[in-house]
């Protein structure tokens, strides 16, 4: 009871400021000042991330000397100067999952500005459904208000919001790693951090996925040395919002946590093997700590929990599938260079090797192993899911780094390896990746023919509307549907006409719009990027029987056309046999994408 008590005596202006801010939000909705209300919550949510940084601090007793903060900022500044450099120099139409986490903030304001109990609902909906949740997107808003709404301010907002908090989460970690207080490889270890290429391969483009590294590093930081011996209620409390929060930001990183609290679990019940007293106190606190926390979970969670275990990943993501174990390993050693994997594989020897390592080591190295098992079960991680293996990435470079302390001239070693990380850093920037040095492209790539792009898409903004909808068949990054709907964002006219489209087997389900809209787009030459060619192909017998006529053709200045065709034939019987046919293979492995759409479209239209 007392350290209950003393938990809320310390944390008691945090709670009467967000009571102030909860009032303040009510007072706001009532009177229906909804234009304030995602603004207030973003606030909420930001004080209470600035609470867990402080309240971890004050009870793993951490103080951070004068250069030590020095390092902090310094580390803070020069990712804002990365990312700002990259904003400034960038000629780039977001598409896909570019633009995904920009138009969920976009509409999670959307429905706050209907009311508090809207935009709830829209928050408690999106983190059930097993898919892309909004909470992300309650941190950038208290500078997104203040934008000009658009996708590169948006990148902006979350830079500036989340940066500085997991700088300071690493800050807080490597002061539980540090044997001793050593403030040049404090500053050299928060470096080798954001030098990282891995970190900011998807952050560049508008995906915060990165943000998960702020609870896995609180987590990490407030597990190191704990061993359940002695019920903590503050940590054990850190523990849990940051596991509940890294489990809602992002589904896949479920993968982290249950391999991290199994390895974790494990390596703390052999440690205390022979002491027959301290295990069972260690088994007796712990399962009622995951009693409670698994009761928490299920209670708050379950729709969430549901949907993940129903889901059938492996199944629908075949397209994601490649190669296996060993081609994923290959795939990661290009993603961090093969210069970053000699300073990794030192690491490892070094820490299997030294005692005060051993333990850690051994913990990251069956976690990313698992995790790469384990993940490529449903299918191959792109550059968000390998975050999961940065915190294992840079704690081995950071052995390295430290064990360099040991020579006599400490410091051209250090600085050899300082470097070969600016340079493998660097490299992200040329237009062709040395294989020495990561394959992560940093460079964001220019649109050449962005006028054209807005040309066709100034017409599709004219000429669409409820009646005149349109569809498109290409799918590929040269061109894609995003990049006409997404061009002229925060406006999105030309999205509510022109769907996001089909384009991956497995995933998304048949196009019934191919029946529905008046307009047809594609290019030529046509290039496939998965069961897309299929529709193109059915559509093309459509241009020949002349069921279809060009409406306009747009020149790109690098050899290709966008053609728009226009129906000038009602859909019919005959045409839908066509694409059933055509889909015959992929109605097989999924009935529910394909044939079961075709036949609930013409059950509810019956004329067809």
């Amino acid at each position: 009871m007392k350290e209950i008590k003393n938990l809320f005596e310390n944390n008691k202006k945090f709670l009467i400021i967000e009571l102030v801010f909860t009032i303040g939000l009510l007072i706001i909705s009532l009177g229906n000042i909804n234009s304030l209300i995602f603004l207030f919550i973003s606030i909420m949510v930001n004080i209470l991330f600035i609470n867990i940084l402080k309240e971890t601090k004050r009870i793993l007793k951490i103080d951070f000397t004068k250069k030590e903060k020095h390092a902090i900022l310094i580390s803070i500044l020069l990712c804002f100067l990365f990312y700002f450099i990259s904003l400034l120099t960038r000629k780039f139409i977001y598409y896909w999952d570019y633009s995904c986490y920009y138009n969920i903030q976009l509409t999670t304001m959307e429905r706050f500005q209907q009311g508090l109990q809207s935009g709830i609902y829209y928050f408690l909906n999106s983190t059930y459904s097993a898919s892309y949740g909004n909470f992300l997107s309650f941190i950038p808003q208290v500078i997104f208000q203040f934008t000009n709404k658009t996708e590169n301010s948006y990148i902006a907002s979350y830079v500036l919001t989340t940066i500085p908090y997991i700088v300071f989460s690493i800050s807080l970690f490597l002061k539980t790693l540090l044997q001793k207080n050593k403030e040049s490889l404090f500053g050299l270890s928060l470096l080798t951090f954001i030098l990282l290429p891995l970190l900011h391969a998807t952050s560049i483009y508008g995906q915060p996925d990165f943000f998960g590294l702020f609870f896995i590093f609180m987590i990490l930081t407030l597990t190191n040395h704990y061993d359940f011996k002695k019920i903590e209620i503050g940590r054990l409390l850190g523990i849990f919002i940051n596991t509940y929060l890294l489990f809602i930001s992002r589904r896949w990183y479920i993968y982290w946590i249950l391999t991290y609290y199994m390895i974790y679990g494990l390596q703390v019940l052999y440690k205390n093997r022979t002491n027959k007293k301290d295990l069972l106190k260690i088994l007796k606190n712990a399962s009622i700590y995951i009693g409670i926390c698994i009761i928490l979970f299920i209670i708050t969670l379950h729709p969430l929990m549901k949907n993940i275990i129903e889901s059938d990943f492996q199944g629908h993501y075949i397209y994601y599938k490649n190669g296996g174990v060993l081609d994923e390993i290959i795939h990661q050693i290009k993603i961090l260079g093969i210069s970053q994997c000699i300073l990794i594989g030192m690491g490892i020897i070094i820490g299997l090797f030294k005692k005060e390592y051993r333990e850690k080591t051994g913990l990251f190295i069956l976690q990313t192993l698992f995790i790469i098992i384990l993940f490529n079960r449903i299918q191959a991680m792109g550059y968000h899911h390998s975050l999961m293996n940065v915190t294992a990435y840079t704690f081995f470079t950071w052995i390295t780094l430290y064990y360099c302390q040991e020579f006599p001239r400490k410091q051209y070693l250090t600085s050899l390896i300082i470097i070969i990380m600016i340079f493998n850093f660097m490299n992200g920037f040329m237009d062709k990746n040395n294989l020495f040095f990561t394959e992560v492209n940093l460079k964001i790539p220019y649109q050449e023919d962005y006028e054209e792009l807005k040309e066709a898409a100034t017409w599709l903004k004219n000429n669409l509307n409820e009646q005149n909808t349109a569809y498109m068949i290409t799918h590929t990054d040269q061109y894609n549907p995003d990049k006409l709907r997404n061009i002229f964002l925060p406006d999105k006219t030309i999205s509510k006409y022109l769907p996001y489209g089909s384009a991956i087997i497995g995933v998304h389900p048949f196009p019934t719009e191919l029946f529905t809209s008046k307009y047809i787009i594609t290019t030529t030459p046509f290039e496939r990027m998965s069961i897309e060619y299929k529709y193109e192909e059915v559509f093309e017998k459509l241009i020949e029987e002349e069921k279809f006529q060009i409406k306009k053709i747009f020149n790109m200045n690098n050899s290709y056309q966008i053609l728009i065709y226009e129906r000038v034939k009602e859909v019919d019987e005959e045409e839908i046999n066509l694409y059933e046919k055509a889909l015959k293979e992929e109605s097989k492995q999924f009935p529910e994408l394909y044939q079961n759409v075709i036949e609930k479209y013409k059950k509810m239209n019956k004329k067809v």
